[in-house]
């Protein structure tokens, strides 16, 4: 096995020195100036979210919070303030949204902390790929 990987090893040495030598174009030392220039005069919020400063990735992931909670909850607000206004022909809707209600208050709370540990670990998965 290393006497095959020494063999494709010198194979492929010897191909490579029997290519010509290419220059890079003029310009593109200048370009790569340019854009090195560029990238570092960018302002924080620009940059991936790995080279944002702590307490502003803090803020975001706060503010991720909030608004998934008040997306969550909105529903359950609006269904709580207008339960009388409502017409009857969304009884079924009024009835499913108790039947969730009642389901999400009985669930064991080992459930709840995993898929809430699911949904972190998720997240952090996002920003990984992300970056």
């Amino acid at each position: 096995m290393k006497r095959d990987d020494d063999q494709l090893e010198r194979l492929i040495t010897n191909a490579v020195r029997g290519t010509p030598h290419r220059s890079a174009p003029a310009t593109l030392e200048r370009r790569i100036l340019n854009a090195l220039d560029r990238r570092s005069t960018e302002p924080w919020w620009r940059k991936e979210f790995a080279r944002w400063p702590p307490l502003a990735r803090m803020a975001f992931l706060v503010a991720c919070a909030g608004l998934a909670y008040v997306a969550l909850a909105a529903p359950l607000w609006l269904w709580e303030s207008s339960r009388d206004a409502l017409p009857t022909e969304v009884s079924l809707l009024q009835t499913l949204a108790l039947t969730v209600r009642v389901i999400v208050k009985h669930l064991p709370s080992v459930l709840v902390y995993s898929a809430l540990a699911a949904l972190v670990a998720l997240y952090g998965v996002l920003f990984g790929v992300g970056a």
